[in-house]
């Protein structure tokens, strides 16, 4: 008989493509991506004992000859196990997704799958005496024998099998991966049946081929989800890893970590040793949690997920790792690490989105301070549900819920009020009273901050409107508004039409305003304003930001020191000594120092021996609503 080898020939060139490629590709080493290249080898080999089984050693030997009795016959036991190969990688995709529910299921069709190949191998070992499969005549030709196509009918069936527990187990695979694999089995069945009309073409091997191109694509593809730097999964693979948790209920550890002040690594050692302390923190915890997964959450954020029963010891050790220094080329350096830690199944998981539960717990571990864990609890959850409802609440507000409270800034000389400060203040029936450190941000993410920038200062010019000999009214402004062009016309056509003067209004921008990508766009903003005779003020000065050498190039009237530098300033010589310093230098650079947060007689009394001529604090007076401020005020 002659056979037509040519697919035989081009699906073994495919296979060998691809394997180079593949080995070229750095993967994760999970049991499934060793079993796709062992089937990359077996398939390999099994298509080169066909093509060998159809060479003949000898010309028309009669009966054959033992060289095509051993290579037809070890053609037949190696060769149809390729289908139970494809099915056994299908096995291990869904295994690695399902739930522990559906483990009955995969290891009914694992099971059927293995005998079904141990049942059909008795066949071709045994057909030297029954010629079930194959034979040759006298002449030497070969002859199929009656159930020479049972390898095509077993690889169908396998196939079944296969697509019929991927189809009871499709909510829990990739829907792209699952429309491969659902069409594949098609594609290969017709293929089967062009086998047994076309006898003498050889298509088994492009059957194979089409199998594990398909896988191949897909991890070329899930390639995609990779962390260029790290080589870690990415941030849209966790979150998508994390909603199938969800819907699985998988008892689960999920731990986000958030590298602290990490900008500071880069700005001392630049980008480059930077970017060589975060591969060494993915590394790191790779090795701490070697059954889990890493994941590059951000641009300085890592996650872990974990399901192998070590969850305790596992957060121990991560918090553990980042007590101790980072050495990298030669350069050693803290990294501090805040934490947030989700345990699945979670009974309120349905009820809000897994990654904002992370994200507000490591934001509310950040303002615990460095080294702190949150764990997502109902607590949390709470939090966030009132979150979510403020937001709804501020985007429907038009004012109602907000006031101004005033506190004045006096002179520690004279006892005489400098200015005031305009504080907002928010208040509602259903939320009782909101602290500006919970509703100012929110107003700044829903980007309506501008508004309340505008109602304040409206609000405090219809004030100067009809109190004019009220002091000069200070405002804060959020970094945010420099990014609107139309504030500056905002700003004065408010005045102008109230008729206040603008050095009646003084402006307050906190430091991080100026390290930030904001400093040109502010610095503009401030100019334009200043000509026009408004002043600004510098606010919480000292908070970590301060950088003397631009302080000095901004045209601020006022530096208001942070509350935090007056701490155990009458006990301690050296933080009295340090204070007295920051007024002094503020002072000889023509600035004008106001000591914010003055609680105590003590401290009162210390800041006038210092020569800090301005303070403001609640020993001085606390802030008073509008009517009793005017009341204080105007008698």
């Amino acid at each position: 008989m002659t056979w037509n080898v040519a697919p035989e020939i081009v699906s073994l060139g495919l296979l060998l493509v691809i394997l180079q490629n593949a080995s070229m590709t750095k993967w994760r080493v999970s049991p499934r991506e060793k079993f796709f290249i062992f089937s990359l080898y077996y398939t390999i080999f099994a298509i080169v004992l066909n093509l060998l089984s159809m060479v003949p050693f000898v010309q028309n030997t009669p009966y054959g000859s033992l060289y095509d009795w051993i290579f037809n016959t070890a053609y037949f036991v190696f060769y149809p196990p390729l289908s139970l190969i494809f099915n056994i990688y299908i096995v291990y995709y869904i295994a690695e997704r399902a739930p522990k529910e559906s483990s009955p299921k995969i290891r009914t069709a694992t099971i059927i799958l293995l005998l079904s190949i141990v049942i059909y191998q008795i066949v071709p070992i045994f057909n030297f005496k029954t010629n079930w499969l194959f034979y040759f005549d006298s002449q030497g030709n070969y002859i199929r024998g009656l159930l020479n196509h049972l390898p095509l009918g077993l690889a169908i069936f396998g196939i079944l099998v296969g697509l019929s527990l991927v189809i009871s187990q499709r909510h829990y695979i990739d829907p792209y991966f699952f429309k491969v694999i659902v069409w594949l089995p098609i594609i290969t069945i017709v293929i089967i049946v062009l086998q047994s009309i076309f006898t003498q073409v050889i298509l088994t091997g492009a059957t194979m081929v089409l199998a594990l191109t398909a896988i191949y694509l897909n991890f070329q593809t899930s390639k995609i989800s990779i962390d260029n730097l790290t080589q870690f999964l990415n941030r849209e693979t966790f979150v998508a890893t994390l909603v199938q948790l969800i819907n699985t209920k998988q008892k689960t550890t999920v731990m986000v970590v958030s590298l602290n002040n990490f900008k500071v690594v880069n700005d001392t050692f630049g980008q480059a040793m930077g970017d060589r302390f975060l591969k060494a923190v993915a590394n790191s915890l790779a090795e701490i949690v070697p059954q889990g997964e890493v994941y590059r959450y951000g641009g300085d954020e890592f996650a872990i997920i974990t399901t192998k029963g070590r969850e305790l010891s596992m957060v121990g050790d991560v918090m553990n790792r980042f007590k101790s220094h980072w050495s990298i080329n030669g350069i050693t350096s803290r990294l501090g690490a805040s934490f947030a830690i989700l345990q699945l199944p979670f009974k309120d998981a349905s009820s809000v989105d897994a990654t904002s539960l992370l994200e507000f717990a490591i934001q509310r571990a950040k303002e615990q301070g460095s080294g702190q864990a949150v764990y997502c609890d109902a607590l949390i959850l709470e939090d966030i549900k009132r979150r979510t409802l403020l937001a709804d609440h501020l985007l429907q507000s038009q004012g109602e819920s907000f006031s101004l409270h005033f506190q004045p800034i006096y002179s520690l000389v004279t006892g005489e009020v400098f200015f005031v400060e305009a504080l907002l203040r928010m208040e509602s029936e259903k939320f009782g009273k909101v602290l500006p450190s919970e509703f100012i941000p929110l107003a700044e993410e829903l980007g309506i901050i501008g508004d309340l920038s505008r109602w304040v200062l409206e609000k405090s010019c219809q004030l100067l409107s009809r109190h004019p000999q009220l002091p000069t009214i200070s405002l804060n402004f959020s970094g945010l508004q420099f990014n609107d062009p139309s504030m500056i016309l905002f700003v004065k056509e408010t005045l102008q039409h109230y008729q206040v003067p603008p050095s009646k209004i003084n402006i307050e921008l906190t430091e991080s305003t100026f390290f930030s990508t904001f400093f040109e766009d502010a610095l503009a903003f401030m100019d334009e304003l200043i000509a026009w005779g408004i002043k600004f003020h510098l606010d919480d000065f000292g908070t970590g930001y301060s950088s003397l050498s631009r302080m000095i190039a901004l045209p601020f009237a006022c530096i208001k020191i942070d509350r935090s530098l007056l701490r155990y300033t009458s006990s301690e010589k050296a933080q009295g000594d340090f204070i007295k310093s920051i007024v002094s230098i503020v002072k000889q650079l023509g600035f004008c120092p106001v000591i914010e947060g003055i609680e105590s007689e003590e401290e009162l009394q210390f800041l006038r021996t210092i020569g800090c001529d301005f303070g403001q604090g609640y020993h001085l007076q606390r802030p008073l609503p509008q009517d009793q401020f005017l009341e204080k005020f105007l008698t």
